[in-house]
């Protein structure tokens, strides 16, 4: 009997690391996603401030020049 009772304990010891050892997997691969979105979000605001510098600059030039051709 004592010996299935250890055989408990230490499969309990087991299984509470092997879930340690998930949670802290899962927490470092959210770490990274949580990253991975950081990172496209900046791209995506630098992407923005670009096209609508573009069009600014796009609409400046015409301007420009219908009042040129006038």
């Amino acid at each position: 009997m004592q010996y299935l009772l250890h055989r408990l304990d230490s499969m309990e010891t087991t299984l509470r690391g092997e879930m340690n050892n998930l949670r802290q997997e899962i927490t470092t691969r959210i770490d990274q996603v949580d990253v991975k979105m950081d990172s496209l979000h900046q791209e995506l605001h630098s992407t923005t401030r670009w096209v609508i510098g573009t069009v600014i600059a796009a609409v400046g030039a015409a301007v420009a020049v219908i009042h040129w051709l006038k």
